[in-house]
């Protein structure tokens, strides 16, 4: 069968497009907050298909509860209630940093990401002090739409050891291609620093007033746009077809794997 998709982008917007309507027959969330988990997912599933790297996903956004749902099922690892272990907020506050630091712990190798909003508690951004790059695996941290502007939010995270990286500053609601682009160069950047800064310690260099990376993600008002997907995306069972399923890692590369 003929590939339809030219870029893997393209195949990323697919999935991410079907994760969407996935969700929209599932409760929990908001329209805009569980696109922005669907896209964060699609992704990183796009850096695990072709890097075969280690991630985990942790939620801290209580808007987007139905994603986790949503990208489980398209995954195939499930098909019932909806997944609580990648969520983990606790009251008032959410403490997703710290369970994805717990995460990390003694595995090296291991990347967690964790999409978190403004509800996430100071004490869990301070978590990553008990990090060791040298034995641990990498907290990587998405802010999900701060109300701070940019220059806020570069003043109060690196005070507190991170490097915030943009996404989505400026972009329009309906320019989804852009934001794709975007997503993908700031997460690939993220990954890197990771990298070199593991590397780093790992050869015991001292790296003068180190900050983790962090990226910050912002949509515009009215995002995502109103879509009408392809019925042909799913086969007569409801699964994805075969082009567009493989933006997703298969096995236990899988995030979802472990819920």
């Amino acid at each position: 069968m003929t590939d339809l998709y030219e870029t893997t982008l393209d195949r990323v917007d697919a999935w991410w497009r079907a994760a969407n309507h996935v969700a929209a027959g599932l409760p929990g969330g908001t329209r805009a907050g569980v696109a922005a988990v669907t896209l964060t997912y699609a992704h990183l599933n796009r850096v695990i298909v072709r890097r075969q790297q280690r991630i985990r996903f942790v939620l801290g956004v209580r808007d987007g509860m139905a994603a986790l749902d949503a990208v489980a099922r398209l995954e195939g690892t499930r098909a019932g209630d909806p997944p609580t272990g990648g969520f983990a907020p606790t009251g008032g506050r959410s403490y997703a940093l710290a369970y994805a630091v717990g995460m990390a712990l003694d595995e090296p190798g291991l990347t967690v990401a964790a999409l978190v909003d403004e509800d996430e508690a100071v004490s869990a951004w301070q978590a990553r002090s008990l990090h060791d790059p040298l034995i641990d695996g990498a907290v990587l941290p998405i802010l999900y739409q701060p109300s701070m502007t940019a220059d806020q939010v570069r003043a109060e995270f690196r005070a507190r050891g991170w490097e915030p990286v943009e996404i989505g500053f400026g972009i329009g609601p309906a320019d989804t291609d852009e934001l794709h682009r975007c997503f993908a160069a700031a997460l690939y950047l993220a990954l890197d620093q990771i990298a070199a800064l593991t590397a780093a310690a790992a050869a015991k260099q001292t790296v003068r007033q180190v900050r983790w990376p962090m990226l910050v993600l912002r949509v515009p008002a009215g995002w995502p746009p109103a879509d009408v997907i392809p019925v042909d995306w799913f086969d007569t069972d409801g699964r994805l077809i075969a082009e567009v399923a493989r933006a997703a890692p298969t096995g236990d590369l899988r995030m979802s794997a472990d819920w």
